[in-house]
């Protein structure tokens, strides 16, 4: 059965952490199980960054919903 931070070995682009947060946090209790406690803690520092930078697009995404879709249905051609 795979382990739960099986995936995050092949990531390659900073996008495809978000979808793996909980796969990097499985990954920061293994690496301090092992000793490899420089690896844990940046890996824990880039798991925090992370989801401060989700929660942040989030928050920034919400407040402009609402204008985006404005100029959307502004911007629609018109119809005869």
């Amino acid at each position: 059965m795979p382990r739960a931070y099986d995936l995050v070995g092949d990531v390659t682009a900073p996008a495809e952490i978000f979808p793996r947060l909980d796969a990097l946090a499985a990954m920061v209790d293994t690496l301090r199980e092992r000793g490899l406690h420089d690896a844990a803690d940046e890996t824990a520092e880039l798991l925090e960054e992370a989801r401060a930078f989700a929660a942040a697009m989030q928050t920034r995404s919400c407040r402009l919903r609402r204008i985006w879709k404005a100029v959307e249905v502004a911007s629609e051609p018109v119809r005869d």
